[in-house]
């Protein structure tokens, strides 16, 4: 009797620890399955809020948005990165708006001022060789060149293009960059129309002009060459190719008023009996040497003449408010920052960009300049 009331209470024991053991493994698996739930949860939240709060895709037209706005580029893209500008000539008043609104564009995305390297070609294509070796030694994240001649630019884009380097063109093309500047023949174009309906409104029609001269630079290769042919074609499917022929002389004046002007001299002196004459000059730095060269034959009344220029820089502007012209095509220099720095970071976040981006344009005259240029 005592044994078997032994073995009850040994069995009652072992059954009781059985039990037991079964209990805290299926508590033990409870809390392990409510912690992996509660994981997978906080997991899923951490996801969902990183979802809500990651920012949209910075790309160009992002950033080009606060670029205009004059606003902190989203990301900061050029914290830590490294720009060069290499500028036609900082002594030119359209270059110098260039290269400032860079400046500006280049801080609001987040480049330190150190890493803004600005370099001057002086208008000299083998200064702007130099510079271009001196910045490869730089190793900039991206290269903007300003350059006019297009032999050089060739070379210099063969140069980055080899190292590796993010190439943008100012105005001017180079093989193997994103072209930033002027739709040269669009642009030339509308400046030979509105030139078309000034003659309409001045000399009551084509035939009651003399002579139409057009700039142009041929340095600045075949691109450039549009801004003069867009203006010609303009006349030709106005008036035909006949009369066009005899009333148009396309001038190689080039890029700068010392250029202009001995040039613009010439053409005056081989047609003396011209008195009603039609200008459109390249730029207002040749449109400031072909007026000296006008106002030095003494025998042109300003009144017979009608003169457009393009660029509308701080001296096209004075050229403007002063009388000298009668138009201006703004490429409005003080924004091209604003294209030039966002597709810059673009380049530098390995965003892609449109192979040429244009500037915004509007012919300027004496009675909207204040519209567009408040007087200071």
């Amino acid at each position: 009797m005592k044994k078997f009331l032994v073995w009850l209470i040994v069995l009652t024991f072992v059954v009781s620890l059985a039990f037991s053991a079964i209990g805290c493994e299926k508590q033990a698996t409870e809390t392990t399955a409510a912690e992996t739930t509660a994981a997978e949860t906080t997991a899923a939240e951490t996801t969902a809020s990183a979802e809500t709060t990651a920012p949209a895709e910075i790309d160009y037209k992002t950033l080009n948005a606060a670029a205009q706005k004059k606003e902190q580029y989203p990301g900061e893209p050029g914290k830590g990165k490294k720009i060069g500008f290499a500028n036609f000539s900082s002594s030119f008043p359209f270059c110098a708006s260039v290269q400032a609104s860079i400046e500006e564009q280049a801080a609001l995305a987040g480049f330190a001022k150190e890493d803004v390297f600005i370099m001057d070609n002086q208008f000299d294509a083998t200064i702007a060789l130099q510079n271009a070796d001196i910045m490869l030694t730089k190793n900039p994240d991206v290269f903007v060149e300003f350059q006019i001649d297009a032999k050089v630019n060739a070379i210099i884009g063969k140069k980055f293009t080899d190292a590796g380097i993010g190439l943008l063109a100012v105005d001017v093309p180079i093989p193997g960059a994103t072209f930033i500047g002027v739709d040269n023949f669009g642009s030339s174009y509308n400046v030979g129309l509105w030139l078309i309906d000034q003659i309409d409104k001045k000399y009551g029609g084509i035939d009651n002009v003399d002579l139409i001269i057009v700039g142009s630079a041929p340095k600045a290769g075949e691109v450039v060459y549009l801004r003069s042919i867009g203006t010609v074609t303009a006349f030709q499917d106005k008036y035909g190719k006949e009369l066009t022929d005899k009333k148009l002389l396309i001038i190689e004046n080039g890029s700068t008023a010392e250029d202009s002007k001995p040039v613009v001299a010439a053409v005056l002196a081989d047609h003396p009996n011209a008195k009603k004459i039609v200008f459109s000059f390249l730029n207002d730095q040749t449109a400031t040497g072909g007026i000296a060269a006008i106002e030095a034959v003494g025998n042109l009344n300003r009144d017979d003449l009608l003169i457009v220029s393009t660029g509308a820089d701080e001296s096209g502007q004075e050229l403007l408010r002063n009388g000298k012209i009668d138009g201006d095509y703004a490429y409005f220099p003080e924004r091209y920052g604003e294209i030039i720095v966002p597709a810059a970071c673009a380049l530098i976040l390995g965003q892609s960009i449109p192979p040429d981006i244009y500037v915004t344009n509007e012919m300027i005259t004496k009675e909207n300049i204040d519209e567009w240029y408040p007087k200071k």
